[in-house]
């Protein structure tokens, strides 16, 4: 992984900055209804991360009944690189029409 990729995931996302200035009467009642699918996106790129490494150390690959050889880092390392472009579109999206994020 990138030394900017690596320094975007370290840093809060614009959602955690703007939810973190909301006075704390409303932090806790937009808390109960808070959908943590942007976390699930961080736990996949998490076992990737570790999957991907552990391809690394083991040379992972496998033959597919055609003869074809299929590198597994090489799928998880495209793998991740999709998932992080998903959430790149949602934070320019979010960008340019905040008020569609906001409807329930």
């Amino acid at each position: 992984m990138t030394a900017s990729a690596n320094a975007s995931s370290a840093s809060p996302s614009l959602w955690d900055h703007a939810f973190n200035s909301l006075p704390i009467d409303l932090r806790n009642g937009l808390n109960s209804t808070r959908t943590h699918k942007r976390d699930i996106l961080e736990a996949v790129l998490k076992e990737i991360e570790t999957k991907r490494d552990l391809a690394v150390r083991k040379r992972w690959k496998f033959k597919k009944p055609n003869g074809d050889v299929i590198i597994v880092r090489d799928v998880l390392e495209k793998t991740a690189r999709w998932i992080n472009r998903f959430k790149e579109t949602g934070d320019v999206i979010a960008q340019y029409d905040p008020v569609h994020l906001s409807l329930p």
